[in-house]
């Protein structure tokens, strides 16, 4: 209806500030070597990230308590159930094969964990994949 949203969230709250740094401290985290992305890259792509970095200003990140509360949300979906479910689908079009896999993200925390451009809560992510359709032979990966 008109003046009406809806928002998928897994989250309600997030994780104050002293049930975040203990989740952080946890000693089965994993820990994930990041490295920085302006070593894997050149002067020119340097100069030009940078400015785009400058745009990321304005725009701020997730807090770190809305990414642990979704992980110890989905920890306790995963009790009640072990099974990591996913949608796919696969098409034939254009001379291609196309298998497209859909499947629920809790947390996508791009931005604060992996450098990325933007974090948000809850979402369906996809995965296309694109095979040559070679007829009755086996699919070949373009």
């Amino acid at each position: 209806p008109l003046g009406h949203r809806y928002y998928l969230q897994c989250v309600a709250e997030p994780l104050q500030a002293v049930a975040y740094q203990r989740w952080r401290a946890r000693p089965d985290r994993e820990p994930f070597p990041a490295p920085n992305r302006l070593q894997r890259v050149g002067l020119a792509t340097r100069i030009l990230d940078g400015i785009f970095d400058l745009s990321l200003v304005v725009r701020g990140r997730v807090p770190g308590g809305t990414a642990a509360a979704a992980q110890q949300s989905y920890a306790a979906i995963l009790r009640e159930d072990q099974r990591r479910v996913y949608y796919g689908r696969v098409v034939r079009t254009g001379g291609y094969v196309v298998l497209h896999y859909v499947f629920f993200y809790v947390m996508n925390d791009f931005r604060s964990t992996f450098h990325g451009v933007n974090d948000h809560e809850s979402d369906w992510e996809q995965i296309f994949v694109y095979l040559s359709d070679e007829g009755d032979a086996d699919p070949v990966p373009r």
